[in-house]
């Protein structure tokens, strides 16, 4: 029996999940064309995929699209570039692209739609929720999801579980991290071994020496706040791996 794999959630105009396959771009494309300001003529069963009309500033043009989930399947498929004008994927992975490459990962965070809406599963629901009162909730999602994907990369078993008041992010089975999501910024704590990381402060509070905690309020500090929480995990790792405890009230 084949596993069920998804993409992130995006939860867009009854798509549940990101694309993992070229149908899947062929999907949403469908939903954000018109945000996009393209009409579609036709859907070929052959190279191109689609003929389709884009508004410019004299009309709407008639243009050529392939669909791919990496823009850089389109050069592995060896098609003609002569013969098409626009590049539609998932994700572009392809710089040098002869072709004009509309990427459908950045262009769905400029379509405004509600993040809440029916479908999800009640742990993902009760994720979301927490996005509900923030200062823009599409923002801190984004953040989140980024988050947890970079921290997936260092160990495809590492997890979140929401409850009541933060998100617990989890290293597969001690929680090492946690997010409170505010009005207008993440406040993150996590693990530290009673030694804060750079760009952290310990926890003011006797009862857990061993974690500190920080504040962003802005992709911009994403860079930052992935470097301190791989950290935080190594050293998570190390401490359970020398039988030592790590809770939030932990003595050091």
């Amino acid at each position: 029996m084949n596993k069920s794999i998804v993409g992130d959630i995006i939860n867009f105009r009854g798509m549940l999940y990101a694309p993992t396959n070229e149908a899947g771009v062929v999907i949403l494309f469908g939903k954000m064309s018109e945000d996009l300001n393209i009409r579609i003529e036709e859907m070929n069963t052959g190279y191109p995929d689609c003929i389709a009309r884009r508004r410019t500033g004299q009309g709407w043009e008639r243009i050529s699209i392939e669909f791919e989930y990496m823009s850089k399947n389109f050069f592995l498929h060896q098609h003609n570039p002569n013969q098409c004008d626009l590049i539609v994927c998932w994700q572009n992975n392809w710089k040098e692209s002869p072709l004009e490459v509309l990427e459908l990962k950045s262009e769905i965070k400029n379509i405004s739609h509600p993040i809440n809406q029916l479908l999800l599963t009640d742990h993902e629901q009760r994720i979301i929720n927490h996005f509900s009162t923030s200062k823009s909730n599409r923002e801190f999602y984004d953040i989140y999801v980024t988050i947890k994907n970079k921290l997936q990369e260092i160990n495809e078993n590492i997890w979140a579980k929401p409850s009541e008041k933060y998100i617990g992010i989890y290293s597969p089975h001690k929680m090492f991290a946690s997010l409170r999501i505010n009005k207008k910024t993440i406040q993150i704590s996590c693990f530290c071994r009673n030694k804060p990381i750079h760009g952290t402060k310990i926890i003011n509070n006797k009862f857990c020496p061993r974690w500190c905690s920080f504040i962003i309020n802005n992709c911009n500090q994403l860079d930052r706040t992935i470097k301190i929480l791989v950290e935080s995990y190594h050293l998570h790792s190390s401490a359970i791996a020398a039988g030592e405890k790590t809770g939030y009230i932990s003595p050091i």
